[in-house]
């Protein structure tokens, strides 16, 4: 996957986690926040992946 296109994933599920925070500071469901953890959670591994793939350097 080419690096600006995980990088608009990245953003993209970030608005939705500031989103579905949003939504919580009016509904206090907690329905709504095992969601938001969980898309935390992979935005996190998405960062470790990118970085670790961005230090490997590639055998000619």
């Amino acid at each position: 996957m080419r690096p600006y296109r995980r990088a608009l994933i990245t953003a993209a599920m970030l608005r939705w986690v500031v989103y579905q925070i949003y939504r919580f500071s009016y509904s206090h469901s907690i329905g709504l926040v095992l969601p938001t953890v969980f898309d935390a959670v992979i935005v996190y591994l998405t960062a470790v992946e990118y970085r670790k793939r961005r230090h490997q350097t590639v055998a000619p």
